[in-house]
């Protein structure tokens, strides 16, 4: 059984984590709703496509690194010899950066010619652009690994108020610009962005420093070849993992709708997307990382202590998303209307999926990282191969598919997923989430829900 301070840090870490995607998270659907109005829609659906770019490439940049860090954290915490052995050369690979994002431009090259060509008569990328577009990628990639090292030995307070003072910082700076020059370009989006993120990430880097001047300095325990072989092949398998995942995030398929619809209509699907996964993003950033830390912590505990921590993890997940589902059940026409979609057209439909689908993701948190800290990856690397497999079908041929086909077969496969998943990992390990909602729960999220429908009204 997991011991009391060992719960106690797992809670400290999820409240810090709240207080600190609540403030960023609400600060950044405001940003984007005022961006949305204050630019026209073919520049805002320029501006979000970036921003999906960005954000794949920082998810694709770490290449799985962050991902199987928490099975090996203990060992390589034992002193600073096995910290820079397993962790400070393992991240050398960074340098490999160049090589996922000249993988999404080949891609897109091949899949969505058009919106590249769209995109070319609207903004000019010069080769300054590109670069600073490409540091930008590398500095968000580098703070998720500086967070997930900071936050796998629960100092999630430090890194709460430093992204919160990120964002307000980035929100300041942009507002200065837009006020002195009177217009949105993408300086004035992304230039702030890039000098809010590398601060960020040097305020990090000090506090990784500080926190391994603590370890110890003895030698005599090394990282064995073996260990760094096992690293390395999970490693492998995350990188595919992670590209399955991105596969159904919004931010993958808004392009490819913007194909059908038009690069106008590709800044309201990421509007939409924004919303939902803003709400997701609060949600996997209460939880990813304390499960993680939890998971690792019982990782060498016997099997009772890992159904526990399982069923804890998942309990919080469970009702939180419910709750979610529940306001958005009432809100969802107040959230989607005055975008110029109305209610029965096909693209209001397609809003409604951009708005869910981020929020679904994390029912599969628990899961995800229970297998990540077993290191049994490969238990889904065959899903994961056919999720790679269905997207690739769908991007190949997305102009024969009508997007309502689209969207019940993406729905269809992840609810499989999830059951297969379910079921599998009980009969593996005798696990089952906890979908246990407290009538206070309920209650609350209704009245919350209700209240903000009468007052949009």
């Amino acid at each position: 059984m997991i011991t009391k301070n060992l719960y106690a840090k797992f809670l400290h870490s999820v409240r810090w984590n709240s207080i600190e995607s609540i403030y960023y998270n609400s600060l950044l659907i405001g940003f984007q709703f005022v961006l949305y109005r204050i630019t026209q829609p073919e520049q805002y659906g320029v501006i979000g496509i970036l921003f999906s770019l960005l954000y794949i490439g920082t998810k694709l940049a770490p290449l799985g690194f962050n991902e199987t860090l928490a099975p090996f954290f203990a060992q390589a915490t034992l002193n600073k010899t096995t910290f820079r052995t397993l962790i400070v050369r393992q991240w050398y690979t960074h340098i490999a950066l160049f090589a996922p994002l000249a993988l999404i431009c080949y891609s897109a090259q091949k899949l969505i010619p058009s919106i590249l060509s769209t995109l070319q008569t609207l903004i000019t990328l010069s080769p300054i652009t590109i670069f600073l577009f490409v540091l930008l990628v590398f500095s968000e990639s580098l703070k998720t690994t500086l967070r997930i090292v900071l936050q796998l030995t629960f100092l999630n307070q430090k890194t709460a108020l430093i992204e919160m003072a990120t964002i307000t910082s980035y929100v300041v700076a942009f507002s200065y610009l837009f006020i002195v020059y009177g217009s949105v370009t993408l300086y004035t989006v992304f230039a702030p962005l890039l000098v809010t993120s590398l601060a960020s990430a040097a305020a990090l880097s000090l506090y990784v420093y500080y926190w391994y001047q603590e370890l110890p300095d003895t030698s005599h325990k090394n990282v064995d070849f073996t260990t760094q072989k096992r690293f390395t092949v999970l490693r492998g398998f995350n990188i595919i993992n992670q590209i399955s995942r991105l596969c159904f995030s919004g931010n993958m398929l808004i392009p490819l709708f913007a194909w059908q619809f038009g690069i106008a209509s590709a800044g309201v699907f990421k509007l939409a997307n924004m919303i939902g996964y803003s709400i997701s993003r609060m949600i996997r950033k209460m939880f990813d990382s304390p499960s993680l830390a939890l998971l690792s912590k019982t990782k060498t505990m016997d099997s009772t202590a890992k159904q526990f921590s399982f069923g804890i993890i998942t309990n919080n997940i469970n009702r939180l998303v419910v709750c979610v589902m529940l306001f958005l059940l009432v809100n969802h026409k107040a959230l989607l209307y005055g975008h110029g979609f109305g209610e029965g057209t096909l693209s209001w439909w397609i809003l409604c999926f951009f708005l869910i689908l981020p929020i679904t993701e994390n029912l599969f948190i628990a899961y995800e990282t229970f297998y990540l800290v077993e290191e049994k990856p490969w238990y889904i690397f065959f899903t994961n191969i056919s999720t790679i497999a269905l997207f690739y079908g769908i991007a190949t041929n997305i102009t024969l598919l009508n997007p309502m086909i689209i969207v019940l077969l993406l729905t269809s496969y992840r609810l499989a997923l999830l059951i297969g998943m379910s079921t599998f990992s009980f009969y593996r390990w005798n696990i089952k989430p906890n979908w246990r909602v407290q009538p206070a729960y309920l209650f609350s999220s209704l009245l919350i829900a209700f209240a903000f429908f009468f007052l949009y009204q």
